[in-house]
């Protein structure tokens, strides 16, 4: 936990409020995500991308994939969707849902169903096509109470 905290830290800066800007080309941000009556949730992501080592900064919810649409551009590889995903915010959790792919998208280990929204976490390792990646995740502005 040690290491994913320190590249979460590595990549999206710290937790305190001094400084909520982010210096990256990596940033992706398309609005606010799903509240619920006194509950804010947001999170920070980053895409560890297996093969190269790149690591992509996300702010859901976003669109993964190698198109002009996608919001999370993953190039390089072909067999990636031009819309191949979302990651979104619903509920207070982070869930993916693979876009109809022709290649699918696997969450730890299983191809998920196309339209189906699957909850991901903090470490989990997720498969664009051929494409290994591992999701870092940190909730942020959570008021549980």
């Amino acid at each position: 936990m040690i290491w994913e905290d320190d590249i979460l830290t590595q990549y999206m800066g710290s937790t305190s409020s001094e400084d909520d800007s982010v210096d990256s080309t990596y940033v992706y941000h398309l609005g606010t995500e799903v509240e619920q009556p006194g509950t804010s949730y947001s999170y920070e992501c980053v895409l560890h991308r297996e093969r190269t080592g790149e690591r992509i900064m996300i702010n859901p919810p976003a669109i993964i994939g190698r198109g002009r649409q996608a919001n999370v551009k993953l190039t390089g590889n072909l067999a990636i969707s031009r819309t191949h995903a979302k990651l979104q915010v619903a509920q207070g959790r982070l869930y993916i849902i693979d876009l109809g792919s022709v290649n699918g998208t696997r969450v730890r280990g299983e191809r998920i169903a196309p339209q189906v929204p699957v909850v991901v976490q903090n470490g989990d390792e997720i498969f664009f096509a051929s494409e290994q990646f591992r999701l870092y995740v940190r909730e942020q502005g959570s008021d549980n109470g």
